[in-house]
Parts: structure tokens; C-alpha cells; sequence
């Protein structure tokens, strides 16, 4: 079969294994010369260099292979792990996801300048001589492939032997000699793995290979081996069964874990493409569109025929198809959540590169990682999250001295939390850092010119940190290849706000910020309030609705020539829909006028509207790219009559009264 028609399942292996890489890497350089981590990072080089080289990926199985050289070394104690050697493996990495890009655009990338720089750093080291532990129990780990041969060994009833052979005082040419009883044992069955390998004892002074073992798998017993390769030469020969090093208490083998993890997953899960999943979830929102106007149509019927039993009928349908419905939304709506690690996983490298670029002793906390939301909100939010975090660091935590002057710890803190709160994701970023002073805020926009003296008067501390989500803001004086030009924040917001999600900020001076993010779950079917006005329909996403009240229109005051609201002691701007979109106004004769009361964070808009009708659930369209989209729209969606809704955009509408007032 034609390799390429395992292309789909080879790149998701590869991205899987290349996140587990970066974390082990990351692992290695907290815990150093840790044999369990330098074994899980070596297995993790392994299986990407197999995989990648049955595919006919060359580079890729290079560069791992370098790498495993250099991990060999670590793991049977020739070589220290050091900052050098830990920034070596994080340049193998960001080479392997270079090449990893590269392969849908089957283009390619160059790698023989890091293949060089992997090769000079193994010869510029001067390797530790082998030590006559490196042939004991302890220090063996088996490979993949040795394990799996041991445990397929094992099962057609041969026996595994531990051959340990030790040489005298006086013995030379010991790689050659090594070689020969390897060649023997060869005969007498399969060879599992030598430790160390023939190529290292080759290549090593003979006083540096005091001894040598090999795992072998045979139908022999114990004694004819032995005999096989007694030779004068060697001091001592032992042949005993081999006992893997024991599974610490509460885990199992590896080849045992993964057989059983690899079962449970061929039973329990199935993998779909993405595309299918979207092709569903379309589906059922025309499912959801369909019922709301069958429940309409049914309504209208009951109205008209109420008792008749065909009536009766289609409504018992009706709610039971609704249930259904529901059901399948549910379903389909649960198969396109992921856990948020996937997006989480992305930061302790993050901020390790950052906090030694800045250098800075930084630690991040990562909470909620099992939580979970839509793929697509996963991937919306990816930019604007590096970006808090980006500002957490450079922004947020002080120097050490500074830190130091304070009295507080030189290592600073970020931490990422993602919780579920009612309907909603929850996402912070906080850090102990300085903390924003609201004061300096304002007068920072003053002098930039983004706001003027007279509005820094009126506004409390809430609004003055708001300041930050303004276009061309910046605190910081000098430019850097960390923070910006002014530019981001905003961008930061307007991505959040068009996810229908809202981000608000808590800091307190010197003790550091918190920023606090909320999304909606999904983004395919989302919960809104119906709403008329004049002859047309309107939807306010429920996310953006914080009360809804009835006011006589003698509540109305003008206040610099804007109609507004008192509400619970504080102004708030009035908008009549109507006039903001130039439809045409009908009278009327209601002693209350209804509003709802909607916005983004802090910031309120009371929507003057002619009709309630009540909450409904909508999906979302894009307009025609010919259409294109009014001011303070975000997209359209077909109501239960099957008549077109416009879905309202809070944040657009609240930048076009804005740019109004201005102009």
C-alpha cells in the first residue's frame, strides 16, 4: 500500500509526539540528569524517527537521530545535561516543526547546518569514561522496538537471557572482541539490545569498556550459552534470565501501559476528520432553524384549529423532534469539544524563551487544562492569549532588582487558568507582578492623544485601565522585539469581542494584574434575544444582555445633546435602533418604552426597541461578500418563519456611536 495513504494519521502522530517533545525537552531542563525523563525523551526521538523514516521523511529521521546520539550519551552517564545541551534540543525541536510545516506544502527546508551544529556539539564535549555500572541493571532501558520484541518473545514461549560478560585487566581490542561474541550469540537467537552498543565500545579506549551485556532472546537454556562465549578474555560470564527494572508502584510496564492503552483506544475511539465534524454541526443547524419553524408553523396552527386532533398531533411531534433535535445538538456540539491543554501546552515554552531573553526568573502555573470547549474557540483564541501572556512577562514582571527592592521573591509568577463558569469559559492571565497604576494610564493616553483632558476627569479607575484596549496605546518607552508599537491590546479585544467574549481586568498596584477573558462554549449555535424594530428583526447575542427594563419616555434626558438613562444612580447612553440603522419609525402608543440594556466589559448601551419577543436559539451566517455588512451587524440567521434576523455586534455598535459623537 502507498505510504502516502497514511499521510492523515502520520501527521497527527507527528504533531502529537512533537508537543510530548517540547515537553519533555522542558521537563529535562527543570529536573537535569533524570534517567526516567532522558528515557521518555529518548523514546519520544525514536518513535518520530521510525515513523518518519517509513514515510520517506529523510530530514526528519536525521535530525531525531542526531538527537538520540546526544540523549544516548546522557542516559548511560557520558554526558552532563546543560543549558548548551538543552538549547541544543530546543533548536532540533523548532527544526522538526519547521520541517513539519513544510510537508503539507511539500516544500522543504535545509537542515544540514543543524545536523552540523548537533554533530559539532557531540565532538566539542569531551565524553566521561564508561564506568562498570553502565553494564548493571540499573542502567538499562530498553528501546521501543527492544521491548515490543521482548514482549512478542515472551508470548511464543522463548526465553530472555541477561549474557554479562566482563573483561580482564589485561584484555585488549575489546570492541572487536565484543563484536565476535555478539556475532555468536547471534546464531543462538535474537539479539534484543547490547549495552553499551558495539559502535560505542569501538570507538572507546579499552580501559573505558570494563564490560558489556546483551539482551537475548532464544530457545536455548543458560548453560550452552554460557559456554558459547566463555574465552579467555573475559574475567567473568553470566547467563541469568532478564527481569525488566520493576514498574514503580501503581504503573505497569511500558510495553504493558501501552498495549492496554493502545486497546482501550481501538475500542472506545474512533478518529474523524475535522471537516466532517463542521459538515455536522452545519447540518444541525439547519436541523435547528427547520424546528424552530415547525414550532412556529405549529403555534400558529393551535391558534387557529386549537383542539383539532391533526393539531394536537403535530405539536406532540413537534416536541418530541425538538427533543431530538436537542439530543443530536448535544452530541455533535460535545464530539467538537477538546481539552485546552492542547492550547496550553504551548506556553512553558513560551515563557522560558521570554523570560531568558528578558532575563527575568519566571514561573508559570498552569490550572484547568482539562477543561473543555469548542476546537474552533480554541483556535480563535490562540493569538490573543500569547499576546497576555507576552505582556505578562515583558509588562507585567519586574526585574530582579526591582523585584528584590520590593521585597518579593526574584523568581516572578505567571499563572494560566481556564474554568467553566455557567454557560461560559472562563480564561485568566495573572501575574505578581508591578500591577497598572490607573492614574499613569491616564495620563499616558493624554499625551498620546487618545483621549482628552476632560474625559480623563470623568472617568473612574475601571474605564482609565480600559484605556489599554485603545488603539495606538502603549506604556512602554522603548520598543523591543517583545513589546510592540502600541498596537496589540486593541487587536487583543477586538478578537475576544468577535468571539461574542469580554475581557476585564483586576490589578492591584504593586501585587500584579489579572486579566479575566469569558467565551462562549461553542460558536456554532448560540442563544440570543429576538427583539423588533420598525419592520425588521434583530438578535442580541445573550452574552451581551445584562438586564431588560421598561422606562416612560419622560425618564429620557439629554445630557451634551445625547439622549440617556439614569439607571441604579449611573448614566447610561441611549440608542434608538431604529435611527442608528435609518428605518422608518411607526407609531406608537405604549405608555412604557422597552430597552434592552447590552455591552462589552464595563462599558453599557440601553437599545431603545419597538417588541420583545424573547430569547431564541440562532446560527450564525456570514453575509455575501457582495452584500457585505452594515455597521453594528455581525452576521444574519433564518428565524422560525423563515424570515432573515440580523445579529447585532455590542462592540461595533458601541465604536460607531463613538466615531458619531466624534465626528
Amino acid at each position: 500500500m502507498d505510504p502516502q495513504e497514511f499521510m492523515g494519521a502520520f501527521l497527527e502522530e507527528l504533531d502529537e509526539q512533537l508537543v510530548l517533545l517540547e515537553q519533555k525537552i522542558l521537563a529535562l531542563e527543570e529536573q537535569g540528569d533524570d534517567q526516567e525523563t532522558v528515557s521518555d525523551l529518548f523514546r519520544v526521538a525514536h518513535t518520530l524517527k521510525g515513523s518518519s523514516a517509513a514515510m520517506g521523511f529523510e530530514a526528519i529521521k536525521d535530525v531525531t537521530h542526531a538527537m538520540e546520539q546526544i540523549l544516548d550519551e546522557v542516559r548511560h552517564h557520558r554526558l552532563p545535561v546543560t543549558p548548551d545541551m538543552v538549547q541544543v534540543l530546543f533548536r532540533c525541536f523548532d527544526g522538526l516543526q519547521g520541517l513539519r510545516e513544510h510537508i503539507e506544502d511539500e516544500d522543504s527546508i535545509e537542515v544540514v547546518p543543524l545536523l552540523e551544529e548537533l554533530r559539532a556539539f557531540l565532538n566539542s564535549e569531551s565524553p566521561r569514561p564508561l564506568s562498570v555500572s553502565i553494564a548493571t541493571e540499573d542502567t538499562i532501558v530498553l528501546s521501543l522496538d527492544a521491548e515490543v520484541k521482548m514482549s512478542q518473545s515472551v508470548q511464543t514461549g522463548l526465553h530472555v537471557y541477561d549474557v554479562y560478560l566482563e573483561f580482564n585487566s589485561d584484555s585488549a581490542m575489546r570492541g572487536v572482541r565484543a563484536y565476535l561474541a555478539v556475532q555468536t550469540l547471534d546464531e543462538m537467537g535474537d539479539i534484543l539490545q547490547v549495552f553499551p552498543s558495539i559502535e560505542e565500545m569501538e570507538v572507546r579506549e579499552d580501559s573505558a569498556v570494563p564490560s558489556f551485556r546483551v539482551i537475548l532472546a532464544t530457545h536455548w537454556d543458560a548453560e550452552p550459552i554460557r559456554l558459547a562465549v566463555t574465552r579467555s578474555e573475559y574475567r567473568r560470564v553470566q547467563v541469568s534470565p532478564f527481569e525488566p527494572k520493576p514498574a514503580r508502584k501503581g504503573e505497569e510496564s511500558a510495553v504493558a501501559t501501552r498495549d492496554a492503552s493502545k486497546s482501550i483506544r481501538k475500542s472506545t475511539s474512533v478518529r474523524v476528520e475535522v471537516d466532517q465534524l463542521e459538515t455536522l454541526m452545519n447540518l444541525v443547524g439547519e436541523l435547528v432553524i427547520n424546528q424552530a419553524r415547525i414550532d412556529q408553523v405549529n403555534r400558529n396552527l393551535t391558534q387557529k384549529f386549537k383542539g383539532e386532533e391533526d393539531v394536537t398531533t403535530l405539536g406532540d411531534i413537534s416536541r418530541h423532534v425538538s427533543r431530538i433535535v436537542g439530543q443530536l445538538q448535544e452530541s455533535i456540539m460535545a464530539a467538537r469539544m477538546l481539552p485546552i491543554e492542547s492550547l496550553f501546552d504551548r506556553f512553558p515554552r513560551i515563557v522560558r524563551d521570554l523570560a531568558h531573553a528578558l532575563d527575568k526568573d519566571i514561573h508559570l502555573l498552569i490550572e484547568g487544562k482539562e477543561t473543555r470547549l469548542d476546537r474552533t474557540v480554541i483556535e480563535e483564541i490562540a493569538d490573543p492569549l500569547i499576546h497576555l501572556v507576552r505582556n505578562a512577562v515583558d509588562h507585567g514582571i519586574e526585574s530582579r532588582d526591582k523585584r528584590n527592592g520590593a521585597g518579593k521573591s526574584p523568581e516572578g509568577t505567571v499563572r494560566l487558568t481556564a474554568s467553566h463558569e455557567d454557560n461560559k469559559i472562563l480564561i485568566t492571565v495573572e501575574d505578581d507582578g508591578a500591577g497598572m497604576d490607573a492614574e499613569q494610564i491616564r495620563k499616558t493616553a493624554i499625551d498620546k492623544g487618545v483621549i482628552t483632558e476632560l474625559e480623563a476627569q470623568t472617568m473612574g479607575e475601571a474605564e482609565s485601565l480600559q484605556l489599554i484596549f485603545r488603539p495606538g496605546f502603549s506604556t512602554r518607552q522603548k520598543v523591543s522585539d517583545v513589546s510592540g508599537r502600541g498596537v496589540g491590546m486593541d487587536i487583543v479585544r477586538d478578537h475576544i469581542e468577535r468571539l461574542n467574549g469580554t475581557i476585564d481586568i483586576e490589578t492591584r498596584l504593586g501585587r500584579g494584574s489579572q486579566f479575566k477573558i469569558k467565551l462562549p462554549l461553542t460558536l456554532a449555535i448560540l442563544p440570543g434575544l429576538l427583539v423588533g424594530v420598525s419592520d425588521s428583526t434583530f438578535i442580541v447575542p445573550t452574552s451581551n444582555v445584562f438586564e431588560i427594563v421598561r422606562i416612560v419616555p419622560e425618564a429620557i434626558q439629554s445630557i451634551h445633546g445625547r439622549p440617556t438613562i439614569l439607571l441604579r444612580g449611573q448614566s447610561t447612553p441611549l440608542v434608538y435602533l431604529r435611527d442608528y440603522f435609518g428605518l422608518s419609525s411607526r407609531p406608537s402608543m405604549k405608555k412604557y418604552v422597552p430597552v434592552v440594556v447590552a455591552g462589552v466589559a464595563q462599558k453599557r448601551v440601553a437599545l431603545v426597541v419597538d417588541d420583545l419577543y424573547g430569547n431564541h436559539e440562532f446560527v450564525k451566517k456570514a453575509l455575501n461578500d457582495r452584500v457585505g455588512t452594515p455597521d453594528g451587524i455581525s452576521g444574519v440567521t433564518i428565524l422560525g418563519n423563515g424570515q432573515v434576523g440580523l445579529i447585532l455586534d455590542i462592540a461595533a455598535l458601541q465604536r460607531g456611536l463613538d466615531q458619531r459623537r466624534r465626528g
